[in-house]
């Protein structure tokens, strides 16, 4: 798997077996007790000074609006060191990475601040011992949390930092930690009160991220829905693709777009070959975190890589739908299907334990109480001067569903062929802008009509639930509803998705 190992041993056995299982070529870069696993002819990601100070980068950091800038990031870190100051003077703009630095003989570990380059640490006397970007490969001996296997085995994730493993934690997105100590600090502010405009959003979202002009190495995947199309609105890809049956569900409103593209695929799953030792890769990278994963991913992941070498950075629409239209707030009983459409009953009165106990319902009272004691023990996130709606939204974002779940797929599984690229979160001034809405805004959809007159009339086609982002959302909100009733009703084919097909997928052991 790539990633970043610290302290692990069989380094060249882990890469054998990431390129035996998954078909990509790899290689190890190694400093130290820091081994890379990246793929080939990877541009150098390592500096040592004269010093012997050391960084090294696993993955792409954007720094002082800067791609990359090493030596900067060193020189600045070793000036906080010496003045004491807060590490909140770093200036970190975005990324998808984990750095390592070595200074004075002390050791550090920086975390990306949304948890996208998920890295996974094993402690010994509450110091950090081993890390590694699955529990998988720094197990050995570890102990079975029979209450977070009783919750994984209900939600397909955990909450916070916790593994399957006592003994192993996820490193905290947007931290510090020094490694011989019990010691992380946060460096990120998540609650900029600057406010900026729609116009400064849309041209904080429309930058390159470093890349400089990459059309002719970017993907998209295209859906039936608003966040990918808002991507496509603002940025250029030679290649683009949609999976899921044909003529129900993502494809037939994402083929509508092809024109945007160079090369176009639409594709359904029961056309893919599915190889046993990629599923059973995939609980190796997996182990500790999701009891079910979307393995197909990786399958997928391969054969746009075959189909399309050229594409390197991949861009998703990570959670887009969780800042344009407040899903986070949503949950799926009868009583939430009623809330989406008379929204005041959600922000009025509202409270995180409510929300949290709606949206984890399936939880025993016991497992309700470690949420909420992992939500209430968030200093990172309890401390900020924001509203409870919003520290409930960062609390999924970082600690739920979104960074231990959602990111498995578009980022974790795309990230082992692509680099890739989150826009609505690596792009702060988009961010801030959506963020800084009231629940109510975000609830009420207040931004969608706005954000979609900036780009083509084109990209305002009808999505697969049936609406336009520029109808007035409360004619939107109900359409949407009534759209996937009958749609799981089998009245109406608009809503159905890919996930009749998996229920057909075969994994087959294929003989070499």
């Amino acid at each position: 798997m790539k990633g970043l190992y610290y302290n692990v041993a069989k380094i060249t056995d882990i890469c054998d077996e990431f390129k035996f299982c998954v078909n990509r070529d790899a290689e190890i870069v190694s400093e130290g007790k820091v081994n890379l696993i990246v793929s080939a002819n990877r541009q150098s990601s390592q500096l040592v000074d004269e010093n012997g100070d050391t960084l090294v980068v696993y993955g792409w950091v954007t720094y002082n609006n800067k791609m990359n800038p090493l030596e900067e990031i060193l020189n600045d870190f070793r000036e906080i060191l010496k003045n004491e100051e807060p590490f909140g003077k770093l200036k970190f703009d975005s990324g998808n990475f984990i750095i390592y630095l070595l200074i004075k003989e002390t050791e550090y570990i920086v975390t990306d601040p949304w948890g996208f380059a998920a890295h996974y640490a094993r402690f010994d006397n509450k110091k950090i011992d081993q890390i590694a970007p699955s529990p998988a490969f720094i197990k050995e001996g570890a102990s079975v949390n029979k209450l977070c296997e009783s919750i994984l085995n209900k939600k397909n994730h955990l909450f916070g930092d916790l593994t399957l493993y006592n003994e192993i934690l996820r490193l905290s997105p947007g931290f510090v930690y020094e490694i011989d100590k019990e010691k992380k600090s946060c460096y990120f502010n998540y609650a900029n009160n600057t406010k900026n405009s729609l116009e400064d959003a849309m041209d904080a979202f429309s930058a390159n991220y470093g890349f400089g002009n990459n059309k002719e190495r970017s993907i998209l995947p295209i859906s039936g829905g608003l966040d990918s199309r808002f991507i496509l609105g603002v940025h250029e890809f030679s290649y683009g693709y949609t999976f899921g049956p044909r003529d129900t569900g993502d494809r037939p409103v994402a083929r509508n777009f092809r024109e945007y593209f160079d090369y176009y695929d639409e594709f359904s799953f029961k056309e893919l070959t599915y190889e046993q030792k990629v599923k059973d890769y995939s609980s190796i990278i997996f182990d500790g975190i999701s009891q079910k994963p979307f393995a197909e991913l990786l399958v997928v992941y391969r054969k746009l890589k075959n189909c399309f070498p050229e594409a390197d950075f991949f861009y998703d629409g990570y959670l887009g739908d969780v800042l344009l239209r407040g899903t986070y707030f949503n949950h799926t009983s009868f009583k939430g299907n009623f809330q989406k459409i008379f929204v005041s009953s959600i922000y009025k009165n509202f409270t995180p334990e409510k929300v949290l106990k709606q949206r984890y319902a399936q939880l025993s009272s016991e497992e309700f109480s470690l949420l909420l004691h992992q939500y209430n023990s968030l200093d990172v996130i309890q401390n900020l001067a924001i509203p409870d709606t919003h520290k409930f939204l960062l609390f999924e974002m970082l600690y739920g569903r979104g960074a231990r779940y959602i990111v498995n797929g578009g980022t974790i599984m795309a990230s082992q062929f692509y680099t890739v690229v989150q826009p609505f979160f690596q792009n702060k001034g988009m961010f801030d802008y959506l963020f800084q809405q009231s629940a109510k805004e975000m609830l009420n959809w207040a931004k969608v009509k706005a954000v979609f007159k900036c780009l083509p009339k084109s990209l305002s086609i009808k999505t697969y639930s049936g609406y336009s982002p520029l109808w007035p959302a409360f004619v939107n909100r109900p359409v949407m509803l009534g759209n996937k009733t009958l749609s799981k009703l089998g009245i109406i084919k608009g809503s159905q998705s890919y996930d009749d097909e998996l229920k057909d997928v075969e994994w087959r052991e294929m003989k070499d």
